[in-house]
């Protein structure tokens, strides 16, 4: 199966997936794709190989849109992902940034994503960026080879519509096979969203770290948290 790029799509209302919920055929433009459920909402993610997939006409008999793509993110995504990070450098707690990034310094960023274990995706929505999740090196110390460090951003106007989730799932599911043993994760508190996104997949809450970091006068508290990659057949 190719993690290259995936396209989130929303059942026609009345039409249910089959009763494990996880697996549902779904037919685009004469092509088959295999969709996994995601939660209880009523999106799917299905796989594919052709990016053409994703601009393909959709049977009416499943589904009767296209939401959104997720895929690799590459350099030409750097300005809408600089413009969504300054976003949240002013408007939120979750990077503790207070200066806005450039260009230059997103460019740097983005020379650690690779095809192993250090990954960054897009997801798409009306040919714009709506989020993006990433797993990065947790410390730059071979001791820590094994974990990864993950990130997630979603576009204001795109909360709770199940990018966030959509963007974890193809992360995770990309992830499989690779030598990881943990995954962590700092959520600057409060934010109840971030926390239950993570628990539902599969991070449990490790500790608080109390007034550690101030950003514009304010002193921030992050809970960690960690997912264990290491069991065989973790999912999601």
């Amino acid at each position: 199966m190719s993690f290259g790029a995936c396209a989130v799509l929303r059942l026609r209302d009345g039409i249910k997936p089959d009763t494990d919920g996880f697996r549902q055929r779904c037919v685009v433009s004469k092509m088959q794709a295999n969709a996994r459920i995601i939660g209880g909402r009523d999106l799917l993610v299905a796989t594919t190989i052709e990016p053409a997939f994703c601009t393909a006409g959709v049977s009416d008999a499943f589904i009767p849109f296209l939401m959104m793509l997720i895929r690799p993110a590459d350099q030409n995504d750097l300005p809408a992902l600089m413009a969504l990070r300054n976003w949240y450098i002013d408007h939120s707690y979750a990077t503790f940034d207070e200066q806005h990034l450039s260009l230059r310094q997103m460019a740097q960023w983005f020379t650690q994503f690779n095809t192993g274990p250090h990954r960054c995706y897009v997801a798409v929505a009306d040919g714009e960026i709506a989020g993006y999740c990433s797993s990065q090196a947790y410390r730059a110390h071979p001791a820590f080879r094994h974990t990864i460090e993950t990130s997630i951003y979603v576009a204001a106007n795109a909360a709770r519509s199940g990018v966030g989730s959509a963007l974890y799932q193809h992360l995770f599911d990309a992830l499989r096979g690779q030598d990881l043993h943990r995954a962590v994760v700092g959520i600057a508190l409060p934010n109840d969203a971030s926390v239950a996104l993570h628990e539902k997949f599969g991070f449990r809450r490790i500790g608080v770290f109390d007034e550690y970091a101030i950003k514009h006068g304010q002193r921030i508290s992050s809970v960690w948290m960690e997912k264990n990659l290491s069991e065989q057949g973790w999912h999601a």
